[in-house]
């Protein structure tokens, strides 16, 4: 039988020779030869079919690494790399020369790298590096924090923790209990505060266990202003803008305004958003400015500021109103005239003007403030050399800080001149110009 078997193995051989053939074909691929009647299988190299893969572990359990590989009398060795060196060392014993690896882990072998040759008698390959985490029950360092908030703002929760892989899921209790918010799987979590008070925690997991984070209370208060309107100085005919900027959506807007000599807020008609916007014109002069700022929660008052209106020979302020000049307040009132004693055809134009000095400096009006009277024609008269003697401008001096004092005005013109006519009052110490209506 033996001999039988070698003859029949090699008959094919034989018989190609017989008739000049060649036994193989020149492109066949060498997958067998035969030698003496003896049939040899040829060995490729090793190929790696399946890498070793990365893996998390909790401290003190085993942790597997596992390679496939093709071809025959594959031998195995597997090699680590601890983290932060660059050296890989071989594992010693049997454990280490199969296709599969196994560690029981500590928290030393921490991102740790494995990897292993594969070899036979026709060469080697070596599989790509895996990662080895290993793990502890997680612990929270730093726990989210309560917060008050106004309705609409966005807040961000936080939380710390360690352990390792951590995953997070943060939760919302309900009437009905805790319901998973969905996609809020990192350590923070942006919410909006709605009306009232609202709860969250956060489970904190990874392989080797779970903790949950305090209950932590989101509170939706009433708005708050981040930007105060500002004063704003305008010429009369120019377009005023004040602005608030606040917190706590949806948000409902309300503006006021009181008038210079007045104590009394009123509601600015249409006035209902951010934004107020109006034509300057002198009856303004000194008004104040406030708005009410409301969502579902309650409202909030902005800062009062304050609007200073430039007057114009066409656009005077009235008699008796209050206005500002750059370090005095003043009014003009008690207006007269009567036929110069000493000129029949001229017009003594009295006036007295109240001051009041409302910087924090002793001043002298006399050193700032001219008073001059402008005929419709636009022609300025003063006194005409005419002494106004213990009353007048002059005759103040240094006024303290808040002080107030009425001085007397005297203008000299042509009969009939005054009529259509203004108060020019001169502040040299801001370069102010204010008119005053005059007869």
């Amino acid at each position: 039988m033996k001999l039988t078997s070698r003859i029949l193995v090699a008959a094919p051989l034989a018989a190609a020779l017989t008739f000049g053939l060649a036994a193989v074909p020149a492109t066949a691929a060498p997958a067998a030869t035969s030698v003496a009647g003896v049939y040899t299988a040829t060995v490729a190299v090793p190929k790696i079919t399946s890498q070793p893969k990365s893996t998390i572990v909790a401290s003190g359990k085993t942790a597997t690494f596992t390679v496939k590989a093709s071809s025959s009398g594959l031998k195995y060795q597997w090699y680590v790399k601890s983290h932060g060196s660059t050296k890989w060392v071989k594992i010693s014993g049997t454990a280490a020369t199969k296709s599969s690896y196994s560690v029981k882990t500590t928290t030393k072998l921490n991102k740790a790298q494995y990897r292993v040759k594969v070899s036979n008698k026709r060469g080697s390959v070596t599989s790509s590096a895996a990662t080895l985490a290993v793990v502890t029950t997680p612990k929270i360092t730093s726990q989210p924090k309560d917060v008050s908030t106004p309705v609409g703002a966005s807040t961000t929760l936080k939380v710390s923790a360690s352990g390792g892989s951590l995953s997070y899921k943060w939760q919302k209790y309900y009437s009905t209990g805790w319901k998973t918010i969905s996609g809020a799987t990192k350590s923070s979590f942006t919410t909006k505060a709605t009306k009232g008070t609202n709860k969250y925690r956060v489970i904190v997991s990874n392989k080797a266990g779970k903790v949950t984070s305090r209950t932590t209370s989101v509170i939706g208060t009433k708005p708050k202003i981040t930007t105060q309107p500002k004063s704003f100085e305008a010429d009369t005919g120019a377009t005023v803008t004040f602005k608030v900027a606040a917190s706590g959506s949806p948000l409902t807007y309300k503006w006021q305004r009181r008038l210079g000599d007045s104590d009394t807020w009123k509601t600015i008609s249409g006035a209902t958003s951010s934004t107020l916007k109006f034509t300057a014109d002198s009856s303004l002069e000194l008004s104040s400015y406030r708005v009410v700022v409301t969502n579902s929660v309650g409202s909030v008052t902005s800062s009062t500021v304050d609007l200073f209106v430039n007057s114009s020979a066409a656009d005077p302020i009235q008699d008796n109103q209050t206005f500002a000049l750059w370090n005095w307040l003043g009014a003009v009132f008690d207006q007269y005239k009567e036929v110069d004693p000493y000129d029949s055809e001229r017009m003594d134009l009295w006036a007295s003007i109240d001051l009041m000095n409302w910087s924090d400096e002793y001043l002298d009006p006399s050193y700032d403030i001219a008073i001059l009277y402008q005929a419709a024609n636009g022609q300025l008269f003063d006194s005409n050399g005419y002494f106004v003697e213990g009353n007048g401008i002059d005759s103040l001096g240094y006024m303290s800080p808040a002080e107030w004092a009425t001085a007397a005005i005297l203008a000299n013109v042509p009969a009939g001149a005054e009529i259509g006519g203004v108060w020019v009052i001169y502040d040299a110490s801001g370069d102010v110009v204010q008119y005053i209506a005059g007869f």
